[in-house]
């Protein structure tokens, strides 16, 4: 597997991110599974997990990797008032956010995006394309992007590597949330909680307000 140490690598790595997703897109379609989750309700589930760090609406929030919308309409159809920014490196995600919410705000190009209260990623670091140390620089990177981009909070969920041996995948990223948390807590903030779901033992949330 490529080891991402440069620029030139990071940006390959990216686009080996968008490419994936891009056909998942295309063979799923706007669902869940064209984003790489197994349900509908999974999915739901993280989403509700993420949202915690966020304080009582209304907010601002930038969903960082936000696929095509769901985050958007689970929080439409709830009638949050929550101003919504989606972002996504995958340019097939972001046009299909379009088509199906037109009244919604989702943009692929990074540098357009200023700072709102609270940013959350909601399964963007389980599906690894490279071995697991350079994989989890580029989540680091990521992290540090989005605590650059909110004012209150940040949040994001990951697969443990206290998951039963036999359930786990080679192509999936399975972190340490003791090497999370550490790193969480000299760059990102102090404040630092983790939500876990005993209906999902694999999967951890960990929740950072400033």
């Amino acid at each position: 597997m490529k080891r991402p140490t440069d620029a030139k690598r990071r940006a390959e790595l990216l686009a080996d991110v968008s490419a994936f997703f891009s056909n998942t897109l295309e063979v799923h379609g706007p669902t869940p599974r064209g984003v790489d989750w197994s349900s509908g309700a999974v999915q739901e589930r993280m989403f509700e997990s993420a949202l915690q760090v966020c304080s009582e609406p209304p907010y601002s929030l930038l969903h960082y990797g936000c696929g095509y919308g769901a985050l958007y309409a689970y929080l439409r159809a709830r009638n949050m008032p929550v101003s919504y920014i989606g972002f996504d490196i995958s340019p097939a995600m972001i046009e299909s956010a379009k088509r199906s919410y037109p009244d919604g705000c989702f943009v692929v190009d990074p540098s357009v995006l200023v700072p709102q209260d609270f940013c959350i990623a909601s399964g963007i670091f389980n599906k690894k394309f490279c071995d697991d140390a350079p994989w989890f620089e580029y989540v680091k990177d990521c992290l540090r992007h989005m605590r650059r981009l909110a004012r209150f909070g940040v949040a994001f969920n990951m697969l443990t590597k206290h998951s039963d041996p036999d359930k786990k995948r080679t192509d999936l990223y399975y972190a340490d949330p003791d090497e999370v948390v550490a790193f969480c807590a000299a760059e990102i903030g102090s404040d630092i909680s983790i939500s876990t779901n005993p209906d999902m033992p694999h999967q951890f949330t960990v929740l950072v307000r400033f």
